[in-house]
Formats: C-alpha cells, structure tokens, sequence
C-alpha cells in the first residue's frame, strides 16, 4: 500500500482509509471524527495519530509524512522483478491475523448482548461490529464486555 502517486499527507492518509468512511476510520483508530476530516483537509495529525495510521495501514509514519519509503524497501522490490514501487492492491488494510481467542471473547460479549435485548441485525451489521469491537479489543488490549458492545453499537445505517 505505501507507494502511490500522491502529493500530500491529507491524499495518503485518504489512501489508507480505502472504502471505509470517515466516521468507520476514525472510530477504528479511537480518534474524533471532526480530527479526521481535518487531517484530510491537510492539517498535520500529532505524531501518535500518524503512528495509528501507519499501523493501520500497514505503511510507515516517513511515508504519510514524504510520500517516500526507505531505500531499503524500494530496493527489495527492484530485486523482486518490479522495475519501480507498486502500490499492492491485494495488501490487507488491516492486520490479517486473527487471535481466535479473542474473536471468541467478542463473540460471546456480542451475543450476550444481542440475545439479552432481541435484537435483530443483518450479517453485515453484525460483521461490522464484530470487527469494530474486535479492532479496538486488540489495540488497547482491553477484554470485551457488554459496555463496550454497546458503546459501538450505534444501530444500522
């Protein structure tokens, strides 16, 4: 994901985000929405958002800041059979390992919930919040609860 042609941070950090929409990427980050859109609209974010981002996306916080990646990596890649940096298209923009545990523990927590109150979602509801919960519970290394469910269950759109 890291190489691309894109002028500036607001276009890289657009980048990152993918697909996603503003409110999903800040609320995975655990930053304000009114932030991102600043940070979108090129205002520098502080050094542990650019940090998050970078984990994020799987790129590092030199390339959201210069748009370059260290020598090294682009070397990698010439030696690989690419003439020049490509962006990776088939790169996860999230980190692909799964801890069944702790899948298991969001789960639980979800269900617990869902069944308690009857609630009815669609699967891509329920993925979406399983994956909301399940990022956040892996970030700040926070088990999860009912409290937390209902802190991202914000209803379907």
């Amino acid at each position: 994901m890291p190489f691309g042609n894109f002028s500036d941070i607001s276009a890289r950090i657009r980048q990152v985000r993918g697909t996603l929409k503003k409110s999903e990427f800040a609320d995975a980050l655990v930053i304000p929405r009114p932030n991102l859109s600043r940070y979108e609209s090129g205002r520098t974010p502080p050094a542990d958002v650019l940090q998050k981002i970078a984990d994020y996306g799987g790129v590092t916080v030199k390339w959201l800041l210069t748009g370059k990646e260290e020598e090294k990596v682009a070397g990698e890649l010439a030696k690989s059979g690419h003439p020049e940096p490509l962006l990776k298209e088939s790169a996860p923009a999230r980190p692909c390992e799964i801890q069944e545990f702790l899948l298991a523990e969001v789960l639980r927590a979800i269900l617990k919930y869902v069944e308690r109150d009857k609630l009815r979602y669609t699967p891509e509801y329920m993925t979406r919040l399983i994956s909301l919960l399940y990022n956040h519970c892996a970030r700040t290394l926070e088990p999860p609860s009912e409290a937390l469910v209902v802190l991202y269950d914000i209803g379907p759109e």
